[in-house]
Formats: structure tokens, C-alpha cells, sequence
């Protein structure tokens, strides 16, 4: 999801696709964490016969009828991962979204649609080396507590202290 942004130059407010400042040409920043989002898990089902489970995961911080197949589907998404530690509906989680580069095991790769275990695949949890944090395992996937954590925004820039609430 991309958002508006205001030039910090002149303070002037752009569109999502607007590469440079319409007023005085001051380029874009391009956060580094773009193609990252916060998401919520809303969704899990473990795959027979796999050590897969599928994830359904919504992108935004708006209300969504879950039950609905026509949802937009960049506000939810359907993950399969084999992190064990994201197992249960309500857990806020890092995705990298549809065309994200993700540095895996030293090589960096963009995230593509997948079929993994049978199932579509729309995405990648992130764990923190990923994101380039200090601290965290590699293969856990990121789980954010906390309510300064939106739903739909980029993940923090630092591993979350878990005393720091």
C-alpha cells in the first residue's frame, strides 16, 4: 500500500506516484522498509501432511468481511510459511509484499507469487534479519506486540525491546 507523501523541502503534498516533488523536484525518499508492511494474521489452517501452514493476513487497519472473496487483495493476503512460532489467528506479524527484494541466507531475492505445499502464496514472513535488525532468529518470523503497531504501516526500524512496554 503506498501512500501520499509531503516533500521535506517545501512541504509540499504529493501523490503515492509522484517519483519527485511536483513544486520544487526534490526526489522521493524511499524508505527502506518499502514493500514491508504490518500485518495481521486472521486466518490459519496447517497443510496435511506438511510442516506448511497457510496464512490469511490483512494488510490494512480498516474493517474487512473476511467472508467475502472479492476483499481487494492488497488489503488481504494468503501466506504459506513454515515459521512454527505463527500459529494463531490475532498475531501482528512483518509481510514482504508482491515484488519486495528480501535477503535470504545472503542472497537477495525478490518476493514473487508462489505455490508452495500445493497452496498460492502471495508473500514472505519476515524474521529479523531480514529487516536488517539486530537480535532475533533467523527463520522465526517477526511477531509485533503492542498497539503502536498499525496494521497496514512499515515495520519499526529496530527490533522492539520485549521490556519496553
Amino acid at each position: 500500500m503506498t501512500q501520499d507523501w509531503v516533500c521535506p523541502e517545501c512541504e509540499q503534498e504529493n501523490t503515492a506516484e509522484d517519483p519527485e516533488c511536483i513544486a520544487c523536484g526534490q526526489a522521493k525518499a524511499v524508505s527502506p522498509y518499502a514493500g514491508f508492511q504490518i500485518g495481521l494474521v486472521v486466518a490459519t489452517e496447517a497443510i496435511p501432511k506438511t510442516k506448511l501452514r497457510q496464512l490469511k493476513i490483512k494488510l490494512t487497519d480498516e474493517d474487512l468481511d473476511l467472508d467475502d472473496d472479492s476483499v481487494d487483495s492488497s488489503k488481504l493476503v494468503t501466506i504459506v510459511t513454515n515459521a512454527k512460532n505463527v500459529d494463531k489467528v490475532g498475531l501482528k506479524v512483518v509481510v514482504a509484499t508482491i515484488g519486495t527484494t528480501v535477503t535470504v541466507d545472503g542472497e537477495e531475492v525478490v518476493v514473487k507469487k508462489a505455490t508452495v505445499g500445493g497452496r498460492k502464496s502471495e508473500g514472505m514472513l519476515c524474521d529479523g534479519p531480514m529487516l536488517r535488525w539486530k537480535g532475533g532468529g533467523a527463520g522465526a518470523a517477526v511477531v509485533l506486540s503492542g498497539d503502536e503497531f498499525v496494521v497496514g504501516s512499515e515495520p519499526p526500524a529496530a527490533r522492539p525491546r520485549a521490556d519496553a512496554a
